[in-house]
């Protein structure tokens, strides 16, 4: 069984920092994910969008940014809708994987999903507009940049006026290492104890970082990482449900099981089996 992760407007980011595509036609996408980062617009007209395990209507001047790495999928299902698909890579910000992308690290906690959808006050209508009427040049590719990172600004300026914690600015690579040791090391993780000693520091001071950055605990992280790879998975391979747990650290497929249940709200055979248009029940 194997899934349409990428879909067409984005097919093309591939190397480059960025794709910006309007559409103006009836859209449907199957459940993926991406590397980058999407952002999509409604100039005029609606549409559904299913993420974070929920549907969402999304109408004239609705914007919703979909971090990496997050599954969800789109249906336009009439011809009076446009609207702007914008995938966005990390090299816009930053060449290297080094942790300087802890400069991203807002922009991708799982904190952040249910605060993704924004209501456009007037700022962002103007620069779609510009986005769509960029010329490709070197100028018109700068230009397009620097409109996008406005977008940023702008997303972020919503979650202060929120007081969102977990958008403070990092102050240490605490919070930087541990994502990224968890997500390329979910299977065999090793403890909070392990951790804060790989990491040279305190466990008493890693678990409070990791509570007043992200909200949420060293072990319910890890979890979190665990079910959107286990989700991925389920739509990717023809695994079963025990090795699927396995693959994702679980040795109790009966945990698992449960675990997801909770997370998700079905069980993971039934996720597998999710028809597009249809409602988790």
């Amino acid at each position: 069984m194997k899934a349409d992760f990428l879909p067409k407007a984005l097919d093309g980011i591939g190397t480059r920092k960025y794709v910006v595509d309007h559409q103006t036609k009836r859209t449907q996408t199957r459940m993926h994910w991406h590397d980058c980062i999407e952002i999509v617009h409604v100039e005029c007209g609606h549409m559904r969008i299913f993420f974070n395990n929920n549907w969402h209507e999304m109408s004239e001047g609705d914007m919703v940014f979909v971090p990496p790495q997050r599954i969800h999928f789109m249906i336009c299902d009439n011809d009076e809708t446009a609207k702007t698909v914008i995938g966005i890579s990390k090299r816009l910000i930053c060449d290297e994987d080094t942790e300087e992308e802890s400069i991203l690290l807002p922009f991708e906690t799982d904190m952040i999903d249910d605060h993704c959808f924004f209501k456009d006050n007037g700022e962002i209508a103007p620069i779609i507009e510009r986005l769509n009427s960029a010329e490709d040049t070197y100028i018109g590719r700068i230009l397009v940049q620097s409109e996008i990172l406005k977008i940023y600004a702008y997303i972020y300026n919503e979650w202060m006026k929120e007081g969102l914690s977990f958008i403070d600015k990092v102050s240490d690579s605490t919070v930087f290492n541990v994502v990224h040791i968890l997500e390329n090391e979910y299977m065999s993780a090793p403890s909070a104890y392990e951790m804060a000693q790989r990491l040279n520091i305190s466990y008493s001071n890693m678990a409070k970082t990791i509570s007043a950055k992200l909200g949420t605990s060293y072990n319910s992280l890890l979890n979190s990482i665990r079910m959107e790879n286990a989700k991925k998975m389920l739509l990717s391979t023809d695994k079963n449900i025990t090795e699927i747990g396995l693959d994702c650290g679980f040795c109790d497929s009966s945990y698992f099981i449960k675990l997801f249940r909770k997370n998700v709200g079905v069980t993971p055979s039934k996720y597998r089996t999710y028809s597009n248009g249809d409602n988790f029940t």
